[in-house]
């Protein structure tokens, strides 16, 4: 591939925290409930995905492919060529045990996912089989 990629400076995929400007409690009680999925209503799946790989530390060389032999959820590999580093990524709203099991992580391994897609029991287990990071 001899093409280029152009990227700019866009809104990021991602909520910001939005404290009341009223200090009462139903109105941090719906701040806290907005902020429980960090992604945003409309968010482009492969835009997220390029602001999660930059934040880090991949570069702009990196590449990102769908994991085709998962069928039960989105994932995708994040591969940096010039760092020799990698990870997978699913953001999809459910986590299902199945696609976990067929990505055999190991330690090594880093999966990034929501922290809503995932139940406590899978979050457990994730985090004893490689390095877990939520979103």
């Amino acid at each position: 591939d001899f093409g280029f990629r152009v990227f700019q400076l866009a809104p990021s995929n991602f909520k910001a925290w939005e404290e009341p400007q009223h200090k009462d409690q139903a109105r941090y009680v719906r701040s806290l409930r907005a902020a429980i999925d960090t992604l945003g209503e409309s968010f482009d799946v492969q835009n997220a995905i390029w602001e999660v790989a930059i934040k880090e530390g991949f570069g702009l060389t990196t590449e990102i492919e769908k994991v085709p032999s998962i069928k039960s959820n989105e994932v995708y590999l994040v591969k940096d060529p010039d760092l020799g580093q990698s990870f997978r990524i699913c953001l999809d709203k459910t986590l299902r045990a199945q696609s976990v099991a067929a990505m055999s992580l190991t330690r090594d391994d880093l999966f990034v996912c929501r922290d809503v897609a995932i139940t406590d029991e899978i979050a457990a287990n994730l985090a004893l089989q490689c390095r877990l990071k939520t979103l």
